[in-house]
């Protein structure tokens, strides 16, 4: 799979979740009790969906360049392995973990810092929006998870991002709220992880 084609499927994937957000953003999907839960869950899964197919997205790029593929420009990472195919080039990224866990921003860094020089094109990228995505990702624990720590974490974004009278908020009613003029968190969210994969799969050597 080349890198062209690993970042369209998250491309896709942003633009399927943000069409989707918009369509149940509206002031009708307030009016009655039915229509909040459809539009609850609407939201939650599209957000969802944007932070697995960023998982992928990280997974199926690490293979593509540490089999030699190309970024969309050109460019080629120094890799440090050098796998056969798809199968050896997981392998090796697995080493003795059953699966690596592309959600750990911390865990990605250390393995690509092991794969590639400098761990470039990720390291970045992903420096460039690790505040955002810690952000995120506490958005994406309380809906999957919805623990007592998840939520309280979560309560604790939503006090820092808007203030302490928005505690409280349920993911959905956060993710579409702004603060100022700023877009919906939502779309923010999105925004940063694509513009993040943007930057990895754009790769130019220097």
């Amino acid at each position: 799979m080349t890198i062209h084609d690993i970042f369209s499927r998250l491309e896709k994937q942003c633009a399927d979740s943000l069409d989707s957000i918009a369509f149940v953003n509206k002031s009708e999907y307030l009016s009655t009790e039915e229509l909040k839960r459809i539009q609850d869950l609407v939201v939650r899964q599209a957000f969802v969906s944007v932070f697995t197919e960023w998982e992928h997205f990280l997974e199926d790029a690490t293979i593509a360049y540490s089999l030699g593929e190309p970024s969309i420009k050109g460019g080629l990472p120094q890799r440090y392995i050098f796998p056969t195919d798809e199968d050896h080039a997981d392998r090796l990224i697995k080493g003795t973990a059953s699966y690596p866990d592309w959600s750990k921003m911390d865990v990605v860094k250390r393995l690509e810092k092991a794969l590639f020089e400098n761990g470039e094109p990720f390291i970045r990228a992903l420096n460039g929006f690790s505040s955002k995505y810690t952000d995120m990702k506490k958005v994406r624990n309380v809906i999957v998870h919805n623990s007592i720590n998840s939520r309280e974490e979560f309560n604790t974004l939503v006090r820092n991002a808007l203030n302490v009278a928005s505690v409280g908020l349920t993911p959905t009613e956060f993710l579409l709220s702004k603060k100022n003029s700023d877009h919906a968190f939502y779309r923010l969210y999105i925004t940063h992880i694509l513009n993040a994969a943007r930057m990895i799969s754009e790769y130019e050597n220097t």
